[in-house]
This record gives structure tokens, sequence and C-alpha cells, in this order.
């Protein structure tokens, strides 16, 4: 869950300044609400975006015919405590502050919209072509939700009207409720703040537009928001069931007198679009390759080392470095007539691996449970050589289970034709958590 909280809070916070360097001065202001609010999707859906990115590791299927080739030890389990409880309790913590975060900001949703519902209720709806107009009697900015628009005591001028019903008609209060829903799950990021911010505004904007587009005269309707900046008071301190609803807002009086005043530009406007591509697609590589990392397929720096032609028979052709650096191959047994043998036998390869391998700390606190298979070839004279992790767990386990293989006693060498010869054991080792 944190890690999905985090790559959400990364994502957006690179969607939303790409946003602002491409769109924050564009006039094309239905594109821009379609662009943030896609942006804005984008970074809460990548965290379940998930795909194989092409690469040259073999597939599961060549994993399970190389294994079918070798001889496969019986499994060593290697088990421990979870991690110290104190630890755990950090984590816990993080997540249940996170979840009643959650549970704060929902609730705080609910409570302003049942606000704006008990005003409707309480007071005298006008019916105008649609438009459930709300006469409050009381001193607050105009505001619109749903299809209501709630205007303050006194006579309001047309055109503030005519603002708010852009605002029911273009269902702006859809847009402002989504944002709320996906900020009570990053209630802790400011970006979300700014994202509605500029979502608002856009809003505004269009509203401004529709109002000069229906025949509104552009001096005065820009003199009109000049006078109602002069309430300082009241602008700055709007209601609380308004926080989501669309406000006839003064606060941006400058931008919106400058957006009035601008000529609809559509110069450039599908480069920029093509531009978030880039990104999009970046942010999808890193979040896939994050992803790749957990596969249990063969890991490419695991295998580099060391390349296997399966033969049909009993034996493979393993090309390896020398001291020199040169390539050199050489046959390799997986079943001769005499195996190598263990000192002590089987059981005695169980009970070494049980008390020399260690739950590496790191897994204990992640929870990380999973079985490597490591590869190992037991040499003519008995030692152990060529360690490979085959299908790896973690990093860190995948290493602690190659360095105790690699610090087995030599065994008794497999002979073939009465010749020593080099023999590939496959040995499971299982890491769980109690």
């Amino acid at each position: 869950m944190i890690k999905n909280i985090t790559i959400t809070f990364i994502a957006s916070a690179i969607l939303w300044l790409t946003y602002r360097a491409l769109f924050r001065n564009s006039n094309r202001f239905q594109f821009n609400r379609f662009m943030l609010l896609s942006l804005t999707a984008f970074a809460f859906a990548l965290p379940f975006i998930s795909f194989r990115l092409p690469t040259q590791l073999p597939s599961n299927v060549a994993v399970s015919n190389y294994l079918s080739n070798h001889l496969t030890l019986q499994e060593a389990v290697v088990t421990t405590q979870n991690a110290s409880p104190t630890k755990l309790n950090w984590i816990d913590a993080i997540c249940l502050i996170y979840i009643i975060g959650v549970v704060a900001y929902f609730v705080k949703l609910i409570i302003n919209i049942l606000k704006i519902y008990k005003i409707a209720k309480s007071n005298v709806v006008e019916d105008i072509n649609g438009y459930h107009i709300v006469r409050t009697g009381k001193e607050h900015i105009p505001y619109s939700f749903l299809n209501y628009i709630f205007l303050p005591e006194g006579e309001t001028d047309m055109q503030i009207l005519k603002h708010e019903m852009s605002h029911v008609r273009h269902q702006h209060t859809f847009d402002v409720l989504f944002i709320e829903v996906l900020t009570a799950f990053q209630w802790f990021n400011p970006i979300m703040r700014l994202i509605k911010e500029d979502l608002q505004n856009i809003h505004e904007y269009t509203a401004d537009r529709d109002v000069i587009d229906n025949g509104a005269d552009k001096t005065n309707y820009m003199m009109l928001i000049l006078q109602q900046c002069t309430a300082t008071e009241l602008c700055a301190r709007p209601s609380a069931s308004t926080a989501i609803g669309n406000n006839f807002s003064f606060s941006l009086t400058k931008k919106r007198i400058q957006m009035i005043t601008q000529k609809k530009k559509t110069r450039g406007l599908i480069f920029k679009a093509l531009l978030t591509l880039p990104v999009l697609t970046l942010l999808l590589f890193a979040n896939c390759n994050n992803a790749n990392k957990n596969d249990e397929l063969i890991k490419e720096e695991e295998t580099s080392k060391i390349k296997v032609n399966l033969n049909e028979g009993t034996s493979v052709v393993v090309t390896h470095q020398d001291e020199d650096g040169q390539e050199q191959d050489t046959e390799v047994f997986t079943i001769c007539e005499e195996q190598p043998e263990y000192p002590g036998g089987l059981e005695a390869l169980m009970s070494f691996i049980s008390e020399n391998v260690q739950y590496p700390q790191s897994a204990k606190e992640n929870g990380v449970e999973g079985r490597c298979m490591i590869q190992f070839v037991i040499d003519k004279d008995g030692s152990v050589t060529n360690v490979e992790c085959l299908n790896g767990v973690d990093p860190d386990c995948d290493a602690e289970a190659m360095r105790v293989v690699k610090a087995m006693p030599n065994w008794i060498p497999g002979k073939n034709n009465g010749e020593p010869v080099r023999v590939s054991y496959v040995l499971p080792i299982s890491f769980k958590l109690q």
C-alpha cells in the first residue's frame, strides 16, 4: 500500500508540473480541463498498470526446461520469526494514520455535501429554465452545486447568475467531486490542492467566456469583477459549505481579465499535448521496470557469467571464464554413474543449510518470503563452483543463499567411467516467516 501511495505522490507531482509548463497560459479551457483531469487520473492509475517489458531473459518455460535437465535436490527451508514488534508497529502506525486521514477527509466531504443539501431544503427554490435558484437570505459568495445556484441576500447581477449557470451547464461540480475523492487518498499531498486550484481556475475562465459569448459587454463585465472584488472580507472567508461548490471567484481578478481579453489560440496545442506522451511513457517504464525486478525470472546479472547449452542426454556444455578472462567450454554432467555425495548424506546437507543461512533483517522487516533456486557445480575435486541464482526472491535473500552454498565443504566427487567429472545440481532454498 505504501509503495502505491508513494508512486501516486511522485507521479502527481511530475504530471502537475508538466501541465503547468505546457498548458497554464493556454486559453483553450475545455482542452485544459480534459488534460488536467486525465493526467491526474493517470497518476492514480499508474501503480496498478503493470506489464512485463521485453527482455532477453529466459521465459518461465525456459527455466522449467532447464531445471528438468538438472538434478534438483530436496528443498531446504529457512524459517524465522517476524521482525521485532517495535519496527512493525511503526509501519502499522503509518498505515493507521493514513487510513484515519482518508476516513476523516471523506467524512468532511460528506458533511459539506449535507450542509449544501440542508441549505437547499431550508430555503425557497425558484426554477429558471431548469436551474434551481436558491436565495439564502445571507451574505456569501454566489456558488453552484450540481443543478443548484445559491445566491446571497439582495439583488444579484444577471451576469453573475449567467456565470453560475455556466458552471451548472458544464457540470463543473463533478470535476470538483472527482478531485475531492482522489484527494481523500492523497490527503497529505499538497499537489492535490494545487490541482484542485488549477481546475477551479479553468472553471472560472470557462464561465467568464460563456458570459461574454452570450452578449455581455466585456468592459462592463470586467468592471463587475473589479467592483465585486472590493468586498475583500466576504471574498476572503467563504463558507465551509461552499468548499466543494463553484464560487464566483474574485481572487483571480487579474488573470481572469487577461483571459477575457485574449483571443482563442490553437497554435501549438496539439504539439504541447504530444509533449506529454514522453512523460507518460517514462512513468510507465519506470513503474514497470520496478515491477520487473520482482518477477520470478532468471536475473540477467546472475546468468551473464554462465552460458548453458542443453544437450540430449545427461550433460551440458558450460561456458565460463577462466582466471585470464578467457571463455572456456567444459562438459558438466547432470547424471553420472556415481553421483557426487555430500559428506554425511542429504540429511547432513539440509542441516548445514538450515544452521548457516541467516534470514536477512531487511527481508524480515519487509515481510519477504519465497523460494530461490541455487545452481552449483561439484568439480572434479569435490569443490563447489559456479554458484548461481536462477529464480530469485529478494537480492538479500538470494545473496545469503549463494553465500552459504559457496561455503559448503567439499563433496565426494562424481565419477563417470571411473573418471572424476563435473556435476551440476539445483538446490531450492525457501525463506518463510513464522
